[in-house]
């Protein structure tokens, strides 16, 4: 998900403004995931601050527990490696 870019007008006016307006809600930054057999958000992650948009979304086949990682513990480097 992002959120409209100010000023530019090539995405202004559309139904989603008006919709967004008819629920009293704000545009959000964030990623959803998404079960695709019965399109219920299993989980989500909103971006607050200086990010407002987002430009690649990967769908990752066969994955069954997808986790973000976070920098204040060490599962990153249980979890993820590099080739050097």
């Amino acid at each position: 998900m992002s959120k409209p870019r100010g000023g530019n007008n090539t995405f202004s006016g559309l139904e989603l403004d008006d919709l967004l307006v008819a629920k009293d809600a704000e545009a959000r930054c964030g990623m959803m995931a998404i079960d695709l057999t019965t399109g219920a958000i299993v989980h989500w992650l909103r971006f607050e601050g200086i990010v407002t948009e987002l430009y690649d979304v990967q769908v990752i086949p066969g994955v069954q527990k997808p986790m973000a990682l976070g920098f204040q513990t060490d599962e990153i480097a249980k979890l993820i490696t590099l080739e050097l």
